[in-house]
C-alpha cells in the first residue's frame, strides 16, 4: 500500500513539474498584442487601450476604456478597467476572430443631471475582429459587454463598440 501512495504521490509530482515547465516555456516563446482603441456609445466618445500576452490560441490579459459623458442623453463618463482570458476562434495568417470572457470594474462618475459617483463589479465578454496588413499591424472591431453584480444604483449592462487598431510583437 505504501509503494503505491508513493509511486502515485511521484507521477503526481512529476507531471506537474512537467506542465509547469511547458507553461513556463509557452509564456515565454508567445507574442504580445496592444490594441489601440476608439468608438462612440449614446453619443460619448470612448478610447482604451487593451493588452494580451498570446501563448498559442489562447491569451489573457487587460484593458482601460475611458468613456466620455453626454449632456443630451444625460450618460455619465466611465472608466473600465478589466481582466480577461482571450480565446482565439478563428486565427488565420490575415485575420483573427478572438471572444474575450473576463471580469471588468467600472467606475460611473457624477452623471450630468446629478447624482452620486459609483463603482460596479462584474463579468464581462469581449468580441472582435482583426485583418492584419503584415506580421505586425492589423485594424478591426471591437465589441465589450459588462454586468453589473454589484450595484444597484447603476445600469445592469454596459456595451461600447470600438475602432481596434493592434500591433503585435
Amino acid at each position: 500500500m505504501m509503494k503505491r501512495t508513493f509511486c502515485a504521490l511521484a507521477v503526481v509530482l512529476f507531471t506537474s513539474a512537467t506542465f509547469a515547465q511547458t507553461m513556463a516555456d509557452k509564456w515565454r516563446d508567445g507574442t504580445s498584442t496592444v490594441r489601440g482603441l476608439i468608438g462612440s456609445t449614446q453619443g460619448a466618445i470612448n478610447a482604451g487601450v487593451d493588452y494580451e500576452r498570446r501563448m498559442g490560441n489562447a491569451g489573457v490579459g487587460g484593458f482601460f476604456i475611458w468613456s466620455d459623458e453626454d449632456d443630451d442623453t444625460n450618460r455619465a463618463e466611465k472608466m473600465f478597467l478589466g481582466l480577461q482570458a482571450v480565446i482565439h476562434v478563428i486565427d488565420r495568417t490575415e485575420f483573427d476572430v478572438y471572444v474575450a470572457p473576463g471580469l471588468t470594474v467600472v467606475m460611473h462618475d457624477e452623471p450630468p443631471a446629478g447624482g452620486d459617483d459609483e463603482t460596479s463589479f462584474g463579468p464581462s465578454m469581449r468580441l472582435g475582429a482583426i485583418y492584419y496588413f503584415n506580421q505586425n499591424w492589423g485594424l478591426g472591431f471591437d465589441w465589450l459587454k459588462t454586468h453589473n453584480w454589484s450595484s444597484d444604483d447603476v445600469g445592469f449592462t454596459e456595451e461600447l463598440s470600438n475602432l481596434a487598431v493592434s500591433y503585435t510583437y
